[in-house]
Order: C-alpha cells, then sequence, then structure tokens
C-alpha cells in the first residue's frame, strides 16, 4: 500500500519502486508480479536481461514519475535499457533512462502494464540505424517561434506531434506531414507559415500538456549524457524503426529535438527551430563524448552551444493519449478553440506605403468586441 506520501517497495532480487510525494493521491493498493521472458517477436537485437514486471495499481496511474531499478545481468559490450511493453499495440515504448550499469538499469515510468529491461549487443548493429523519418517530408513546416500558450517556444510540441503523426498515421501509409496542413489545408502558401493556424496551435497546446510537478520529468534524465545516451538512440531506432525525442542543455536552458538516425559516429536530428533542414551532432567513439550541439532554444533566440543530452522517453514529457486527444481536435479543427485568442486581419493594400499611410486607424474605427486589433506602426507591429 503506498500513500500520498510516497514510499520505496524492494523486491527480492533487487528491484526498487520509488513513489515520489505526491505520485498519488490516496492509499493505493500496489499488486506486483514478475515473469520470466520465455519468448518475444522483437528480433535478434533484443535480449531479455530481468524478469517481465507488472505492477498492477488498478485504474490509477501515478501523477509524478516512479523511479525503477530492474536488477538485470547485462553482458559485456551491450547498452542496458528499459521498455513499457503495450500489450494493445505490440509495441515496445522506451522508459526514460536514468542510469545503467552492469546488473541494473534505472528508469522512470507512469505506466506500469509490463516493463521489461533488456540488452542489445552493441558490436551486432548496423552502422547505420535508421528510422526513415526525414526533415522536409515528416516534420513540421514551420519554425519554433512560440505563441501566447507557448511564450518561450514550443520545441516539446513540436517535436512530439511531429513524432505521433509519424508513428500512428504515416508508418500506417498516410501522406508525409510536411506541407500537408499548409494554410490549414486550404490554399496551399509554403512561403508564408504564419498562416498554417491549427498545426502551430496543435504544436502549442501539445506544449502545454507537459507534465509539471516538484518532481517531473526534467529530474528524470540519464546521468551519463554521453555514451550511455549516444548508444540508447543507436538501439532504439534498431529495434523500433521509430524517431525518439531528444533534450538537449546548455548554459542558458534546454532544448528538444527529434533523433530520426544514428551512425556511429553522429546522430541525426529534426529540429523545431530549423524545419527541412539537415543537422547533426557528432559523436566521438574514443572519448564516448556527444556534442557540442550548436542550436537554439526558440526560432529567435541566439544561437547557443548544448553540450549536455538526456534521453527522456516522449510519454514521460506528455503523455501519449495527451497527444492523440490534440490531434482528434486538430482533425476537427477545434484545436485551441477558447484558450487563443480571437484576432482579425485587416489586408490594406497599400502601394508604397509612407508613414502617413500607416498612422493611426482613427477614431472612427470600430473594433469587434471579440476580436483583438493589431495596429501596425512605422516601427514595426
Amino acid at each position: 500500500m503506498i500513500g500520498p506520501d510516497g514510499g520505496t517497495l524492494v523486491l527480492a532480487d533487487g528491484t526498487t519502486l520509488e513513489f515520489p510525494a505526491g505520485a498519488l493521491s490516496a492509499n493505493t493498493p500496489v499488486r506486483i508480479t514478475q515473469s520470466q521472458v520465455r519468448s518475444h517477436d522483437f528480433g535478434e537485437l533484443f535480449r531479455p536481461a530481468a524478469p517481465y514486471l507488472d505492477v498492477d495499481l488498478g485504474s490509477v496511474e501515478p501523477a509524478l514519475p516512479v523511479t525503477v531499478r530492474l536488477a538485470a545481468n547485462a553482458p559485456d559490450d551491450a547498452v542496458m535499457l528499459a521498455a513499457h511493453y503495450d500489450p494493445a499495440t505490440g509495441r515496445l515504448e522506451p522508459l526514460t533512462l536514468v542510469e545503467a550499469t552492469g546488473s541494473s538499469v534505472t528508469v522512470t515510468a507512469t505506466q506500469f502494464s509490463g516493463l521489461v529491461a533488456f540488452a542489445v549487443p552493441l558490436a551486432e548493429l548496423p552502422e547505420v540505424t535508421d528510422s526513415g523519418f526525414r526533415p522536409g517530408r515528416d516534420d513540421w513546416q514551420f519554425p519554433n517561434y512560440g505563441s501566447v500558450v507557448a511564450p518561450g517556444g514550443h520545441c516539446n510540441g513540436q517535436a512530439i506531434s511531429m513524432l505521433w503523426y509519424y508513428v500512428e498515421r504515416r508508418t500506417q501509409g498516410a501522406s508525409p506531414l510536411y506541407g500537408l496542413f499548409d494554410n490549414n489545408g486550404d490554399t496551399h502558401t509554403p512561403s508564408v507559415w504564419q498562416d498554417d493556424e491549427d498545426a502551430y496551435k496543435l504544436a502549442s497546446m501539445v506544449q502545454a500538456d507537459a507534465r509539471t510537478g516538484e518532481k517531473n520529468w526534467r529530474d528524470s534524465v540519464a546521468k551519463d549524457s554521453g555514451r550511455a545516451v549516444f548508444d540508447a538512440y543507436r538501439a532504439w531506432l534498431a529495434l523500433t524503426r521509430s524517431p525518439q525525442v531528444l533534450y538537449v542543455y546548455g548554459a542558458s536552458g534546454g532544448h528538444a529535438v527529434l533523433v530520426y538516425r544514428a551512425s556511429r559516429t553522429k546522430l541525426y536530428v529534426a529540429d523545431p527551430n530549423f524545419p527541412g533542414h539537415l543537422r547533426t551532432i557528432p559523436f566521438d567513439p574514443d572519448s564516448g563524448r556527444l556534442g557540442p550541439y550548436s542550436a537554439k532554444e526558440n526560432a529567435s533566440a541566439a544561437e547557443q552551444s548544448y553540450t549536455s543530452f538526456r534521453f527522456v522517453a516522449a510519454d514521460l514529457v506528455v503523455p501519449w493519449s495527451k497527444v492523440s486527444a490534440r490531434w482528434s481536435e486538430f482533425d476537427n479543427h477545434t484545436i485551441g478553440d477558447g484558450i487563443f485568442p480571437n484576432t482579425g486581419v485587416i489586408n490594406l493594400a497599400i502601394a508604397a506605403p509612407t508613414d502617413a499611410d500607416l498612422g493611426p486607424l482613427g477614431t472612427d474605427f470600430v473594433v469587434p468586441s471579440d476580436t483583438t486589433a493589431l495596429t501596425y506602426l512605422p516601427d514595426g507591429p
């Protein structure tokens, strides 16, 4: 039984589950079952290294991530990982990596229908592991400037929403995302991203859905931001052929990108600040150093050098079910309704405008009560 104050459960083999205070709102019975993995269909690279762990909390989902240390036996020259197995889809879903050693792997999780630790032999990974995702085809077509809902930028929302589309629709035969919803699917205006209203709102709303709390996903990060993180991306790309979110940190903050391909010396990333661009992060196999990566917190910020890299599962940042719900709102053209302010655009056809042309609207101009007026002054909007 675990209550609002949290607590730690220790199993006979050394596996532990640490519930932080506030993860559960009431006393909750916890039933744990371990079983051996006797067969699977995830290929030769997937080597089970610990019993399959099923944690039953009834219908309760923790409000904060639970730290799980899975006792496991890792072979030499292998990367240790852990996943949530979804029996409904048959998918392995990455768990946020905190630490991997020769005898255990520590992750954070909010879903417990089935956790499994496994090893991936590095020597058997191909020279290049690739999801098939490509910038300029599968990313959003607009840059990450942020919005009234996400004033600092929506890199999380942009990366995770395009990841969702790739996993849930693109791999099922849907059209590539880049430019698909340009101008909300109406007459395309590829040189003007500002009219891609619904898509931009979607990225902002997914950004706003990111988990918060005293111990949130930002605290649940890999302690080794070099070789272990690099190897984790290579392995996950090989196992799932799905892009993975990567968080990069510098002196003044962090940024989210999507890793879609990896060689033995670099990660290929789709960066929300540079839609359609080829961007890479170098890796030195000799030193085990990943980076640096020159990028920006949002499209209008100054470039900086990012030197810390963290493998964080997308579902830990924004629950997959919430992303699905936001996409449904997008499909119904209701995304952001009641949250974003209504704005009216006045098209002034003026040839060679002067300061006088761009002066005040005048006292006889009436703004509708449900509309925000944007006045363009000679020095800018």
